[in-house]
């Protein structure tokens, strides 16, 4: 049995024992190859890359702008904003790399696993933006 197999044999073990998102996340990255973004116990993260900086501005625009949150706290590592109804959301930027920085997203007390994907693929789309020099365009 090669070595891929082993270890999807057991995921599947793992899974079958298991309930919830630890499971389900576990088994997603399995039959994907790896998932580009993990949902863990009401909180989404997913690594960009991108250093700290892009992505803290990339993530504080999607917020702000795209999603109309208004941002509470800013600081370099961590985003706190509320939502309409007043659901918190908490972004938190962790250093992988010089080129790679991780993002972690919570929404409100125990998550939202759709608004979170839109937020990080929003982030995403953000970062690959060609930068704007603030010119009109002359043609």
């Amino acid at each position: 049995m090669n070595a891929r197999w082993r270890t999807l044999m057991v995921l599947l073990a793992v899974v079958s024992v298991s309930s919830g998102c630890v499971a389900v996340a576990l088994l997603g990255g399995a039959a994907a190859g790896g998932a580009a973004y993990a949902y863990i116990s009401g909180e989404a993260s997913h690594t960009y890359k991108a250093v700290i900086g892009q992505v803290h501005d990339a993530a504080k625009a999607a917020i702000a702008k795209d999603f109309q949150y208004a941002i509470n706290q800013d600081m370099p590592t961590e985003i706190i904003a509320t939502a309409p109804g007043d659901r918190t959301l908490t972004l938190t930027l962790e250093y992988v790399s010089d080129e790679a920085t991780e993002v972690k997203l919570r929404i409100g007390t125990f998550g939202d696993e759709e608004l979170s994907y839109k937020i990080l693929n929003k982030i995403r789309d953000r970062l690959s933006a060609p930068a704007r020099s603030g010119y009109p365009d002359p043609h």
